[in-house]
């Protein structure tokens, strides 16, 4: 916790003011869109239970005190995470499918990359879509690994890859909530994280949304660890290792990017000299760049794009800012054609842009406003994440699973339901968090988490979008939340009755 001027506290409180005005109106969004899919009642009623369950538990680790001790990690921390982790791997089995849209195309061609010694031209989908590379180098590389060791069941040993990263992810989360608060807290987190679906649902796409997951979480810790040391050699280390993981995570997720950004802010608002500050943020820039130079070099070693079919047929980014003007923001065929079709790249951003401004002055003011509404509730509105959607593709076996999380399952409600109260729950509590923030007066770390998710936030209302888009930042979410049950406990009446029932 750091004191700040005056100037930077009305910053923060103009921040949060902003911010919890937009989540308020995401919420109450949320909640409305809802009606469509759920009995509103019987929603809100089961939130409040598992809210109260929330609020229970997190006192009972509170009340653990000296018994929650050093060792808590090894005889507690380890089997919870091992139990995760084979559920993740018995999931990720009775869940798997044929892979197929995107994530199919990386995977075949991964595939054919770790067989061969050489260069290989790229699928016309890569030259499209640049995004998808990273994930597609880091696919082939693992599966020649594989080879190497005489394993032939890529499928099932990409979806064991995804837990890693999954898992990975919530042990720095764990990690995180243990540096920025205590082990209790860190506790907390874990549990959130063990009775979070998406987390095992999302195990046999092996996709971006997830893999990218894990270097969010190793560049907050890092941060974090940077923050708290005094020498000035491990400061620097660990910025270096933010910029190498930020192009890392980059290449996977261009999301990833906004924590580079949330860092950088943060710095500004340090209280520490201003030559340092200027120092550190240049080894994160220069770090960023030299480790996006050589991962682009890596890439070219491996795949061969030619500079006539970039410009030939490369997507500009002002594609997915158009997709994001039309009706919710998801995908649209009709978009992938029109800039498909406007010839080389220079003139796919232009025609781009002027569909842009045309949609934009389509809309008028209050036409925009309603989109944007629509948009934030159908992005923010899904507490399963998109994954049923993505399940009920190519599934490759038929198992008692299915029928709690496809669709048309037979105990589908069953699944969405508790999906879908967790999500707004979640939602719920970082409303009272960004409330109980406006009144800020000192600098934490947990203001780079509140940065980040407002930027992802603020991203997705520009960009094509969907639910799954969140996942990487899900470890977030939870560390705001998780701040919302000590709000909670601390009422009065509340507390009240806490007491009262441990005794």
């Amino acid at each position: 916790m750091i004191h700040i001027n005056k100037t930077k506290i009305f910053l923060m409180r103009l921040f949060y003011v902003s911010f919890f005005l937009i989540w308020g109106w995401i919420f109450l969004n949320v909640i409305y869109k809802s009606r469509e899919d759920f009995k509103l009642p019987l929603l809100v009623l089961v939130s409040i239970l598992l809210l109260i369950f929330l609020v229970f538990t997190s006192k009972i680790i509170d009340n653990f005190k000296n018994k929650l001790g050093s060792r808590a990690k090894e005889y507690i921390f380890l089997p919870i995470m091992l139990i995760m982790f084979f559920i993740q791997l018995m999931v990720g089995y009775r869940l798997s499918v044929n892979p197929s849209w995107d994530f199919g195309v990386v995977y075949r061609q991964a595939l054919e990359l770790s067989n061969t010694s050489g260069p290989v031209k790229a699928n016309i989908y890569f030259v499209q879509y640049p995004n998808n590379i990273g994930l597609l180098i880091l696919l082939a590389y693992y599966f020649k690994l594989l080879s190497f060791w005489g394993i032939t069941n890529t499928l099932y040993f990409a979806i064991v890859l995804n837990i890693f990263f999954i898992d990975a992810a919530i042990i720095f989360l764990f990690l995180i909530c243990k540096e920025i608060w205590n082990t209790k807290k860190a506790f907390l987190v874990l549990i959130l994280c063990f009775i979070f679906m998406p987390y095992y649902t999302e195990v046999p796409i092996f996709y971006t949304d997830t893999t990218s997951i894990t270097f969010i979480t190793a560049i907050i810790y890092l941060y974090v660890i940077a923050n708290k040391s005094e020498k000035a050699k491990k400061k620097t280390i660990c910025f270096v290792f933010i910029g190498v993981l930020t192009a890392l995570g980059f290449r996977l997720k261009a999301t990833v990017a906004i924590i580079l950004v949330a860092t950088i802010i943060h710095m500004i608002f340090r209280k520490d000299k201003f030559l340092n500050k200027v120092i550190y943020t240049l080894v994160i820039i220069i770090a960023f760049i030299i480790s996006m130079f050589l991962s682009g070099f890596a890439i070219n070693s491996k795949l061969i794009i030619s500079d006539y079919e970039k410009n030939r047929v490369q997507f500009p980014y002002t594609h997915w800012v158009m997709m994001g003007l039309q009706d919710v923001g998801f995908y649209n065929e009709n978009d992938v054609q029109f800039t498909m079709e406007r010839g080389p790249y220079d003139k796919k951003k232009a025609a781009n842009i002027e569909v842009i401004e045309k949609r934009v002055n389509d809309y008028g003011f209050l036409g925009m406003a309603k989109h944007l509404t629509k948009k934030a509730a159908y992005t923010w509105g899904d507490g399963t994440y998109f994954a049923p959607h993505s399940l009920k593709l190519k599934p490759l076996v038929d198992t008692r699973l299915h029928k709690f999380v496809l669709p048309k399952g037979e105990y589908y409600y069953v699944f969405s339901y508790y999906s879908q109260v967790y999500h707004l729950v979640i939602l719920f509590l970082i409303l009272i968090v960004l409330y109980k923030k406006i009144k800020v007066s000192t600098l934490e770390d947990t203001f780079l988490i509140d940065i980040s998710v407002f930027g992802l936030l603020i991203f997705l209302l520009i960009w094509e979008t969907i639910s799954r888009y969140l996942f990487n930042f899900t470890p977030l979410l939870m560390i705001i939340a998780i701040q919302g049950l000590d709000y909670i406990k601390s009422i009065p009446s509340i507390n009240k009755i806490l007491i009262l029932n441990r005794k």
